[in-house]
């Protein structure tokens, strides 16, 4: 392989292997890639960002806005050196990590200034967004070879975007309405030239993620794996290989299609649609082609992927936990306990240069009668009431006081409060009166009868009701089934 043809020769190596920055011959730093497609960290929850391997730039440790301390996120992106995350409750914009090149500061358009994001990508040094709303593309960060200039088509100038991603130097992105794809920035091997299949000129596609100097989609109509730009790779140890930007028979159509795709420095991986395992190809001299059984198919499947510099991660179908493989000197394919199955799982993924970002599945809060409303907040946490309706308390006139209908003990004939004709109709009930002939079986609400700690419907109760209703001692208290549970 010809170095100063390839671009990929010694010097980028260095840049991979040392994380040191390499001039390049158009005046600006090349660096190990960042692939954060929208689609890989993206959930419909929200969860804490959990980060892991390198942290030199503090990329792998998110802010307090997302960390579960004072916010939580729903969408996750990594770069090179930094990480952007979309917040949960405001979707603006928060970044953090290595700045060199204004990456991780997102504009106003997005960071919730005069905007929001529905959709996030990071690069190498830039990072772009859809913007919430309008669903146009807005990037920043390095421009030096045009990657956070998006073109009119998907700027909201002349056309918007569903989907987008960012490569080395160059960003892609799905057009809204067409689903062609459209790639704007660095072109040295023409990775900002999608071909035919996915350009609109004979096709189009449904998902894309960009490596460092090449792009992939899958093509809409047949699930079929497109790939372009670079496709020459430096092989440790020399042997046979299949470049990253040609996909496999497994994928390409061939023998099979995919539902997932993610490229990275030299290789790329997908999701198989027939049977859900992991497809790698290209480089793998750190096994960064090689997934592990867990999620290769021999015992495991995967719902998400992301890839880094040498490495990749992916989410387990079967158990949600976060696995990785490849190279590990920085820890960056040894996630945390908080997603790896071991105290925690994960919603969604993404993969940098040498680190990994997740967001931790939130354990469902605590819910003991399943009426969708936490233990912690529900009025009622032993009786279902998802409305949550609080009519009033103890009295005729009285305001809602924080006890739930459903629970209100002493609310006999169950219309939300505690009033003197409760206590009557206790008091008939207990003694087999009309209109309650079977006992205090026929009221209306017998879980709420029991006021003193009887555990049953007596005439007691009755009577406590009749003077609590009326101001007197010594009250009631609300040790009824309802508000007790079984």
């Amino acid at each position: 392989m010809n170095d100063a043809g390839s671009g990929f020769g010694a010097s980028t190596r260095l840049a991979r292997a040392g994380l040191l920055l390499v001039m390049a011959s158009g005046g600006v730093l090349l660096a190990a890639p960042g692939t954060g497609s929208s689609e890989a960290g993206v959930s419909a929850s929200a969860g804490p960002v959990v980060g892991w391997g390198s942290d030199a730039q503090g990329q792998a440790t998110p802010p307090a806005s997302v960390d579960g301390s004072a916010g939580t996120a729903i969408a996750i992106a990594a770069g090179w050196l930094h990480g952007c995350a979309i917040q949960a409750g405001t979707a603006h914009v928060v970044c953090w990590g290595n700045d060199w090149g204004g990456q991780a500061t997102p504009p106003a358009e997005v960071d919730g200034t005069s905007g929001t994001a529905a959709a996030i990508t990071a690069g190498d040094l830039h990072g772009c967004a859809i913007q919430a709303g309008t669903g146009n593309v807005v990037c920043w960060g390095d421009d030096g070879f045009g990657q956070a200039t998006p073109p009119a088509s998907v700027d909201g100038i002349a056309g918007t975007a569903t989907a987008i991603t960012a490569g080395g130097a160059h960003s892609c992105a799905i057009q809204a309405g067409t689903g062609n794809v459209v790639c704007w920035g660095d072109d040295s091997f023409g990775q900002s030239t999608p071909p035919a299949e996915v350009d609109g000129t004979l096709g189009t596609a449904t998902a894309i993620d960009a490596g460092w100097a090449h792009g992939c989609a899958i093509q809409a109509g047949t699930g079929r794996v497109v790939c372009w730009g670079a496709n020459q790779i430096e092989q440790e140890p020399p042997g046979t290989y299949t470049g990253q930007a040609t996909p496999p028979p497994d994928v390409d159509g061939s023998l099979g299609t995919a539902t997932a795709i993610a490229a990275g420095f030299e290789h790329s991986c997908a999701i198989q649609a027939q049977s859900g395992r992991v497809v790698c190809w290209g480089a793998n001299g750190s096994g960064q082609a090689t997934p592990p059984l867990s999620v290769d198919g021999t015992s495991g499947t995967a719902t998400a992927l992301a890839l880094g510099d040498e490495h990749g991660c992916a989410i387990q179908s079967e158990s949600a936990r976060v696995v990785c493989w490849g190279q590990d000197g920085e820890g960056q394919s040894t996630p945390p306990a908080e997603v790896d199955g071991t105290s925690g799982t994960s919603i969604a993924i993404a993969a940098g240069g040498m680190h990994g970002l997740a967001i931790a599945a939130s354990a469902a809060a605590p819910d003991a009668d399943a009426d969708g409303v936490p233990d912690a907040i529900d009025n009622c946490p032993f009786a279902s009431n998802p409305a949550q309706e609080d009519t009033g308390g103890v009295g005729l006139a009285s305001a809602p006081d924080g006890i739930g209908d459903a629970c209100q003990c002493g609310d006999a004939n169950d219309d939300g409060r505690v009033t003197g004709l409760d206590g009557a109709l206790v008091k008939r009930a207990a003694l087999g009166l009309a209109p309650f002939p079977g006992g205090v079986g026929d009221l209306p609400a017998t879980q709420k009868c029991d006021v003193g700690g009887t555990a049953g419907c007596t005439g007691l109760d009755g009577t406590l009701v009749t003077r609590a209703s009326l101001g007197l001692p010594p009250g009631i208290s609300q040790v009824c089934a309802a508000a007790t549970g079984p």
